[in-house]
């Protein structure tokens, strides 16, 4: 499977329905979404950023820095079992 987003489009969609729902919405294990994310150098809330969201709290987003447009590619190999699971990889290209 693989999702090809750029940055902002990531970052967006991060910040609208969680790490965790993204996770979720494309079969993509979190702790691996996790490490690409910051290798991708894209923020994610806070641990109580939803619950202060829920509450009507203020809350406040991380800016995202760098450049929007790049492409970031989510790849998740199918394999037949756990054991040989590959890690999800990340890659760049530039939109330009």
């Amino acid at each position: 499977m693989v999702v090809e987003l750029t940055r902002k489009q990531l970052y967006d969609e991060i910040w609208s329905i969680s790490v965790k729902g993204f996770s979720d919405k494309y079969d993509i294990p979190y702790s691996q979404l996790i490490k690409q994310l910051k290798e991708a150098d894209i923020p994610t809330p806070s641990s109580g950023y939803w619950t202060k969201l829920e509450f009507g709290k203020k809350v406040e987003k991380a800016p995202l820095n760098g450049l929007q447009t790049d492409l970031i590619r989510l790849t998740r190999k199918e394999t037949q079992t756990v054991k040989d699971e590959k890690p999800l990889k990340i890659e760049k290209k530039s939109s330009v």
